[in-house]
């Protein structure tokens, strides 16, 4: 019964980037808590551009309330709060902070074996527009159209 995973993602819109998280399950192969870490770089790479660093980090409740462990493919559902800090290669600069409500994320997972899965998630992050942040209130989108989609393998402890 798996009690601990570790996920690798990666995420559209966040190319220069790569995350890390960790799931404790409450009830093992069915609800866990998780706190996840994604780094990514935003740089245009045009001539003299600098570029910009992201620090996100979110806390999550989710499970699988759909699909029984034997299933090859399960569907899983959770909610959360997150935070993301950005910093300036540019000195002097200060760093902002946006807090946004991961309100509903839906992802799919394939069982590979005992251990690993694949993992695709899209994201329903909503920014909350606070002082400080670069964010304004609303639904975070990849573009003016799509919200995040979230790529990563799960290994299961």
């Amino acid at each position: 019964k798996t009690r601990l995973a570790t996920e690798l993602t990666w995420t559209y819109g966040q190319l220069l980037g790569i995350g890390l998280g960790q799931r404790y399950y409450l009830k093992p192969d069915y609800w866990f808590l998780s706190g996840e870490f994604y780094y990514y770089i935003q740089h245009s790479f045009m001539e003299n551009s600098q570029p910009v660093f992201h620090y996100d980090l979110k806390f999550l409740f989710g499970g699988y309330p759909f699909t029984p462990v034997s299933s090859r493919f399960r569907i899983g559902l959770s909610s959360g709060i997150g935070g993301i800090w950005t910093s300036y290669s540019v000195p002097g600069m200060p760093v902002d902070r946006d807090i946004y409500l991961n309100v509903f994320n839906i992802w799919l997972e394939w069982n590979l074996g005992s251990k690993w899965t694949l993992l695709l998630r899209q994201e329903g992050k909503y920014s909350l527009g606070l002082e400080r942040g670069l964010l304004v209130r609303g639904w975070l989108m990849v573009g003016d159209h799509f919200p995040p989609l979230t790529l990563g393998l799960v290994r299961k402890w």
